[in-house]
């Protein structure tokens, strides 16, 4: 029974070290310094602290720019379906003249 506990606990550590080392990544910091810091205290901890330090600047500037580019992306889409339902309501008004 502790061998299987054991066992569970490893892998709940090693799931937590590739969790932070995930969040490290996506937060624009070092994987595999936030994961061998992860080794040194816990995942949890490790988690805390990149929570609270929060994105690096270029990535939160790479983040922005990213969705600007959607959002500009939706904003014509929503104006060229716009255009097109205008065209085809004044298409079919002359067409019933």
């Amino acid at each position: 029974m502790t061998v299987f506990l054991i066992m569970f606990l490893i892998a709940v550590f090693i799931v937590g070290l590739w969790i932070v080392s995930e969040v490290a990544k996506k937060r624009g910091r070092n994987k595999v310094g936030w994961m061998l810091f992860s080794l040194v205290i816990t995942p949890v901890i490790a988690s805390f602290f990149l929570v609270c330090l929060g994105e690096k600047e270029e990535q939160k500037r790479k983040r922005i720019e990213s969705e600007e580019r959607v959002r500009e992306k939706v904003r014509q889409e929503r104006l060229d379906e716009k255009s097109s339902a205008k065209k085809s309501s004044a298409d079919a008004f002359l067409d019933s003249l």
